[in-house]
């Protein structure tokens, strides 16, 4: 009987237990909501168009350019428009 009770009064405290974890992860999925709401205004994309040389083809010396892109990101850091990559 008492080995009933204790199971009774564990499975009875599981959903309490549960219901704590599922509130914390709500709570904090909440936060980083807000937080990218609040710092994504800031966050850049930032698109590089070079002349690039290019790898040197069929064992010749002389190397070629040719058009790169880069792509990255970053955010304002200032209202100047300082960037941080």
């Amino acid at each position: 009987m008492r080995r009933f009770l204790i199971f009774l009064f564990l499975v009875a405290g599981a959903p309490a237990a549960a219901d704590d974890r599922t509130n914390g992860l709500t709570q904090f999925s909440g936060a980083l909501e807000r937080l990218a709401g609040t710092v994504g205004p800031a966050v850049v994309q930032v698109q590089v168009s070079a002349w690039c040389a290019s790898a040197v083809a069929n064992g010749e010396d002389a190397a070629s350019l040719k058009s790169c892109r880069v792509v990255g990101s970053g955010v304002i850091v200032d209202a100047s428009g300082y960037l941080e990559g």
